[in-house]
């Protein structure tokens, strides 16, 4: 106990106060430091809690190779799902090379943009017209970018793996590309506006090329940066607990969600064993998110941080300290949650929709919840609103309870998330056998939306 002043906390996100005093919302401020868990790990104590979930999973997967091999003489281990998940992973390989080229059009066409502008600028019609065509050609490019990933994840039947890579790198470019534009249009229109003599600064493409890279969705000119030597063992580390951390993952769905569902469509679930086998499967869908957060904001990003030499590492906090969900949707994923506050919430509530915070978070939700819905939905092939369900309507209204105290709070919360996560998983498992088992049609924009969960058995 008398050690516990002397242990390093986790520091919290800094944002500039100068902002504060305009009466502008604050802005993220970058400076070095370590993630929440490489502090906490300090502690052999919290250390010893890590050795334990490993050993739980280790655990798991040795009596998942018993279970299999004297009962079915096999031995599964996700590894078929691994291998029909990442089907044609190949084929995202080349569409990555393809979508990372066109991910440095906006910072050429940013650049004739601005320099074309500021011979016009003496002509306002023409300095509008310009702008405007610009500005229908950045919307254009996001839509074209998305509907060109889509396509030829539809065309190759790529596996469900597959297909979240090939969407989520092209929403990770344009959150990229949207957030350079974002900071460098206001710096270019200043200019000449404010008819200034000073030349306005645009990064190099160098700049441009580590901000592609670099594990963040916030644009700024320079980030700081890690004087030590790279620890190429520590970033062989971090990709190989991503590696083991997905196999871990495909196991833990297989021998739950997708084997307490293989039989929907063809016979009847109660609503009883529905429910039993979704509270049964809450502990599972709680090991789901936790893998989900120490393998992606952890493990993946700290792996690239290290490579980049990139010491702002704040890409979550202390998520599973809160008492409400306000908290943890701000504190989960941090590096998505500055993205959404500084180019949506922020920009609603002091330029769309001035002083309105409700309409602003609810922008938020909305948002990121569409595309949530977008890249699951194409990767599992059928549309169901899970996430505009379950994240928009419900989690933005319980975002707004405050609990009567840390205990019923934290509890209340952690146990929800672990029963939500159970109701996602559970409700596409039984779309998707809904759609295997039961008489199956042509695929059409019909069949795409219209849900198989509950006309199954008519």
């Amino acid at each position: 106990m008398g050690n516990r002043s002397n242990q390093k906390q986790p520091k919290e996100e800094t944002v500039d106060k100068a902002t504060l005093r305009n009466g502008e919302l604050p802005t993220r401020i970058f400076e070095e430091r370590d993630s929440v868990l490489t502090d906490l790990m300090g502690n052999k104590h919290i250390l010893t809690i890590y050795h334990i979930f490993i050993a739980l999973h280790l655990g798991i997967a040795i009596n998942s190779i018993a279970h299999d091999y004297i009962l079915k003489n096999e031995i599964r281990l996700g590894f078929d799902m691994v291998y029909t998940g990442f089907k044609g992973f190949h084929v995202f390989v080349v569409f990555w090379l393809c979508a990372f080229v066109l991910s440095l059009l906006p910072y050429y066409c940013v650049q004739y943009w601005n320099r074309i502008r500021i011979q016009l600028k003496s002509n306002a019609l023409l300095l509008y017209t310009w702008d405007r065509i610009w500005l229908l050609s950045y919307i254009v490019y996001i839509f074209a970018l998305l509907v060109f990933a889509t396509t030829v994840a539809v065309h190759y039947e790529l596996g469900f793996a597959s297909v979240v890579c090939m969407l989520c790198e092209p929403v990770r470019m344009i959150m990229k590309t949207h957030a350079f534009v974002r900071t460098i249009a206001p710096r270019c229109l200043a200019y000449t506006t404010e008819k200034q003599n000073k030349k306005v600064f645009f990064p190099k493409l160098s700049h441009y090329l580590y901000f592609l890279f670099a594990p963040t969705l916030l644009y700024r000119d320079n980030y700081p940066r890690s004087q030590r030597k790279i620890r190429w063992g520590y970033v062989l580390r971090m990709f190989m607990e991503v590696a083991g951390g997905a196999f871990l993952y495909t196991f833990i769905i297989d021998k739950t969600f997708l084997t307490d569902f293989r039989e929907y469509g063809l016979k009847p679930f109660t609503p009883g064993e529905i429910l039993l086998k979704i509270l049964n499967n809450a502990f599972y869908g709680m090991l789901t998110m936790l893998l989900m957060c120490y393998l992606i904001l952890h493990a993946w990003l700290n792996a690239f941080a290290e490579m980049l030499r990139f010491s702002d590492k704040l890409f979550y906090k202390d998520w599973w300290t809160s008492i409400n969900y306000a908290r943890y949707y701000r504190t989960w994923n941090m590096v998505v949650h500055d993205w959404l506050y500084t180019y949506i919430y922020k920009d609603f509530y002091e330029i769309v929709i001035p002083k309105r915070k409700i309409l602003a978070k609810l922008s938020v939700f909305f948002i990121s919840s569409l595309f949530h819905d977008f890249i699951v939905s194409v990767a599992v092939g059928y549309f169901i609103p899970v996430f505009l369900v379950y994240f928009f309507l419900f989690g933005s209204c319980v975002s707004l309870v405050k609990p009567p105290n840390t205990l019923i709070g934290n509890v209340f919360l952690l146990y929800s998330i672990a029963l939500g996560a159970s109701m996602m998983l559970s409700t596409y498992s039984m779309e998707y056998f809904a759609r295997v088992n039961c008489a199956r049609e042509e695929p059409s924009l019909r069949y795409f939306f219209t849900p198989k969960i509950l006309t199954c058995f008519k």
